[in-house]
């Protein structure tokens, strides 16, 4: 039986489609799962969300404070969307959902609904040591000129 994904209010709210799945809804990643199974599980996440499988982008983690902004001309789909080396992902795009994939670590997003602005963020020990929330915010201030009092946080 699959339990129902945590839902952030506050970014529900703000028209945010997210959630935090459990493991019962199966391996997420193509790094240590079958694709055709990952696809399936992945596609569970989907229609649960309402989205497109296609729309959904992964960060291949790399346990550091690595932040990339996902910008339209850096959205070259392929069948997997994943983007190399990084643990933190911010775009403006529409119809682009950002997935963090967590066992022992935990994941953050963060919302500049003014701007439609957002942050997911894999925070482990060394990211968390490495200040990664801080470098994703510095980063969503210089590249999109945020304001931090307009910013809320979801914390999984």
């Amino acid at each position: 039986m699959i339990k129902k994904p945590f839902i952030f209010k506050i970014l529900a709210k703000k028209g945010v489609k997210q959630g935090v799945f459990g493991a019962d809804f199966g391996n997420i990643s193509f790094k240590y799962g079958r694709k055709e199974r990952v696809f399936k599980n992945r596609k569970k996440i989907a229609d649960f969300l309402k989205i497109k499988v296609e729309d959904i982008w992964e960060m291949d983690q790399v346990h550091r404070n690595m932040v990339k902004v996902l910008r339209n001309k850096d959205i070259k789909r392929s069948k997997e969307n994943i983007i190399p080396e990084t643990d933190g992902l911010i775009t403006n795009q529409k119809n682009v959902f950002l997935m963090i994939k967590t066992g022992d670590c935990f994941p953050v997003l963060l919302l500049e609904p003014e701007k439609k602005i957002i942050a997911a963020i894999h925070i482990g020990l060394r990211g968390a040591i490495e200040k990664i929330f801080l470098t994703a915010l510095i980063k969503m201030i210089n590249v999109f000129k945020i304001k931090t009092k307009n910013v809320l946080v979801g914390i999984g």
